[in-house]
């Protein structure tokens, strides 16, 4: 193994928290900080993502680099693409997903979404499974991401500076061919309060799921 590795398939030892970090599954071991959770989901990574666009945020407000807004935004949009997939796995468990059985249309539309990019049909599962439920999805989730859609609808104007073409034919194209102006702050701030709700939902959307297994008497099976 080179010297210079960084990436390991086993726990290095010694372990060093400060230096060393354990994503995916991992052993339940104190020296690892996991929280006791046994696998990542969709929740656990948008937070991160979320974090990130927090700390760029603050970074963004004391540098001349306006690059920096770009990634802001891409790590807000994909916290909040995230968010709603893990609800809408939530809402529909996943061996219902991978076996597409008994799936009705709603919910057959919702596995299909959860293969996509798009924060418009991710939303539109998102309000009709949460609607099921007799939830509602604040403003400020349709607001901010039908903004990122009209945008980006496929999830790479934020994250590439050019983009092939359809088919992969022809040369690629700028991904920004005009300026764009973005409000730093006021998008943080409406992208934040609208990760906040999805997490509540998450949070009702995992009560409810634990609660339909406890009534079947199938424990924490999912």
């Amino acid at each position: 193994m080179s010297n210079d590795a960084v990436f390991f398939d086993s726990q290095p030892v010694p372990w060093m928290p400060r230096r060393y970090a354990a994503i995916g599954p991992v052993p339940e071991d104190p020296r690892f900080d996991a929280n006791g959770r046994e696998m990542e989901d969709g929740g656990d990574l948008g937070f991160a993502f979320r974090r990130a666009a927090q700390a760029l945020t603050e970074l963004w407000s004391s540098e001349t680099d306006d690059s920096l807004a770009l990634v802001v935004v891409y790590n807000y949009r994909h916290a909040l693409e995230l968010g709603m997939k893990a609800v809408i796995h939530t809402l529909v468990p996943g061996p219902r997903l991978r076996s597409r059985s008994g799936l009705d249309e709603q919910e057959q539309r919702a596995a299909n979404n959860l293969k996509t990019h798009s924060l418009k049909d991710l939303l539109q599962s998102l309000r009709e499974l949460t609607g099921r439920m007799g939830w509602t999805v604040a403003p400020v989730v349709a607001d901010v991401c039908s903004q990122i859609h009209d945008r980006d609808p496929g999830g790479d104007y934020f994250r590439y500076p050019d983009l092939r073409q359809r088919g992969g034919d022809g040369p690629p194209k700028l991904a920004r061919e005009a300026p764009l102006y973005i409000d730093v702050p006021r998008f943080a701030q409406i992208a934040d309060e609208a990760f906040v709700v999805l997490l509540v939902l998450l949070e009702a959307a995992h009560q409810e799921l634990h609660d339909r297994l406890s009534a079947a008497g199938l424990g924490n099976a999912t």
